[in-house]
């Protein structure tokens, strides 16, 4: 994965945004392509989730922006997300959406961790800590779909 680097906690918080309605969005045209009723349910769920998290991540930065949280942050702080590396052999489509998710959850499980660790504010802390969990949970569903 590519090195991300930002001037502001801001940029991090609009960037995390615009990823999670990419998410939403992805997440909800796979949930029309598939025909699989279970695996339907896991990817409107997730795209529901997704698009909860912009608006918590929008709500944050609005609230940073109005000077509620001042932040020190410096540009080597976004660095070494790990990586999920499926096996290799060949997958179908539905197969690679999947590992695609599951690395977009990956991503955004280390980021909001990071950034939690980050913020002074302990609600805001809290608020993407959730937010991490909640990826890491997609995370592990989507594996486990994966597997199945």
């Amino acid at each position: 994965m590519e090195e991300l680097k930002f001037k502001s906690i801001e940029e991090i918080l609009q960037y995390a945004i615009n990823e999670e309605s990419e998410a939403g969005i992805f997440y909800g045209e796979q949930a029309k392509q598939t025909t699989n009723l279970e695996l339907k349910k896991v990817w409107e769920q997730l795209s529901h989730d997704e698009l909860r998290h912009k608006a918590i991540l929008s709500a944050l930065l609005e609230k940073m922006e109005n000077g509620e949280e001042l932040i020190t942050y410096s540009n080597e702080d976004v660095k070494d997300y790990i990586p999920f590396n499926p096996k290799v052999k060949e997958y179908n489509e539905m197969e690679m959406a999947i590992i695609t998710a599951i690395q977009n959850e990956n991503n955004a499980y280390f980021m909001y961790k990071h950034l939690s660790e980050k913020v002074a504010n302990t609600n805001h802390s809290n608020i993407l800590l959730t937010l991490a969990n909640e990826e890491l949970k997609h995370k592990q569903s989507l594996m486990y779909e994966l597997g199945s």
